[in-house]
């Protein structure tokens, strides 16, 4: 994938954030009018969860979900587009807590429900084991890969499953289930942290699956979590990453902040900087207080 496209995909996930963030709980909010002006102008329906990583320390997450059963409630997690007549894309958002939880949490490992798959994440696979495709074309929710599989896709439309830091997890095991069950899906992953041991990043890449990975060399949350001590097993990252130099290559400035090296505005300068001009316009037009104000992580576009 060129880096013109992979910015693009950048918006469509942060689209989603800006969609779900404002009411979690709301799991069909109003499509952003960005998505269709990107030309996907059909809506498939929405992805929601269960957030189920166990709470720890006095970290941002901490703060936002608390240690009772609110913190199990299902939440809008993205949404399923499609332009023209064949185009489908599964969006999974990211979160601004992951920072917290590589600080506030011990990472542990479990058995990937196919024993030839080795350890993933317990805290990001019980999230995604919780994820709900819910069709806006008449049923009920259903497994998120059921779900996208039930689409019927003709042999000559595309699905790619986008996703950006938690939300690349999950889209990093989305990915694999469809593969797994026949459902041909191309993924696209932004600032991901590590999903699992070499047992499974090897299971994965023996899939063959059609994916980039794009992590800027700055950003911390594509290097965690490192080892599972219960386990004696060490976190690996899949093989196909494409890192981000410290100035995308083309001069950009990015405000050396841990929350700015992980921004998704600051992941589209970095691989773009037209597509992020032009995004920046949009989002001052409409007044996207959460864009501008990562906007203003981007110091300088190199030109």
């Amino acid at each position: 994938m060129d880096r013109v496209s992979a910015a693009q995909n950048a918006l469509l996930v942060m689209y989603g954030f800006d969609m779900c963030a404002a009411v979690p709980s709301n799991l069909a909010p109003a499509p952003d009018a960005r998505i269709a002006a990107a030309g996907f102008d059909v809506l498939v329906g929405y992805l929601s969860a269960s957030d189920a990583i166990l709470v720890s320390g006095s970290g941002l997450r901490s703060r936002m979900f608390g240690s009772s059963d609110a913190a199990m409630n299902r939440v809008c997690y993205g949404y399923v587009a499609r332009r023209g007549a064949g185009e489908y894309v599964a969006v999974i958002r990211g979160t601004h807590g992951l920072l917290e939880w590589a600080d506030d949490l011990d990472f542990l490992m479990m058995q990937h429900p196919n024993p030839a798959a080795g350890l993933v994440d317990q805290g990001f696979w019980s999230i995604y084991r919780t994820m709900l495709f819910h069709p806006l074309n008449g049923g009920g929710p259903v497994p998120a890969a059921q779900g996208l599989g039930n689409l019927n896709l003709p042999a000559e439309a595309s699905l790619s499953v986008l996703g950006h830091s938690l939300g690349s997890a999950l889209a990093t095991y989305l990915t694999l289930d469809l593969a797994l069950q026949g459902t041909p899906a191309k993924g696209c992953f932004f600032a991901s942290p590590h999903t699992g041991n070499r047992g499974f990043v090897d299971f994965f890449e023996g899939e063959n699956i059609n994916y980039d990975l794009w992590n800027y060399v700055q950003d911390k949350v594509p290097t965690v979590p490192t080892r599972d001590i219960l386990h004696f097993s060490d976190y690996e990252p899949l093989h196909q990453e494409k890192t981000i130099p410290a100035d995308g290559g083309l001069g950009v400035s990015i405000d050396a902040t841990l929350p700015c090296f992980h921004h998704l505005m600051c992941y589209t300068a970095l691989l773009d900087p037209a597509t992020y001009k032009a995004a920046l316009a949009e989002a001052t037009r409409l007044q996207v207080q959460d864009d501008l104000s990562c906007a203003q992580c981007v110091l300088s576009t190199g030109s």
